[in-house]
């Protein structure tokens, strides 16, 4: 594993042959930034970034290296709420609400970001 310079991302390798980024801003609940970075054949062994924390280089046991341009996921992360009042049209409804976060009081996240029209 390795951190990014920022010291709020860090990046872990799997031998299920993919590497994954977190948002540690909040040790004690890290999230995953995107999906798994996938492409090696054999597992990935080593992550490390670059001094700038714009590239990730992940080396595989298939004797590979591959190079990741980040640069979008530190932008998920300065947007995050943005991004999932998009992804959810404008965020969740009561119902919605009550479904995935059962026992929370319901708040309209999505009321302070501008909404596509």
């Amino acid at each position: 594993m390795a951190f990014a310079p920022d010291g709020h991302t860090l990046a872990t390798a799997s031998y299920d042959r993919t590497a994954i980024l977190w948002d540690v801003t909040d040790p004690a609940a890290p999230r995953r930034l995107g999906g798994p970075l996938t492409g090696h054949t054999n597992g990935v062994s080593a992550v490390a970034f670059a001094p700038d924390g714009r590239t990730l280089a992940t080396a595989g046991d298939d004797r590979t290296a591959i190079l990741w341009d980040v640069t979008g996921l530190q932008g998920l992360r300065a947007h995050a709420m943005e991004r999932a009042c998009s992804i959810t049209g404008g965020g969740l409804n009561r119902s919605e609400w009550t479904r995935y976060g059962p026992g929370l009081d319901y708040v309209d996240v999505c009321k302070n970001v501008t909404r596509p029209r």
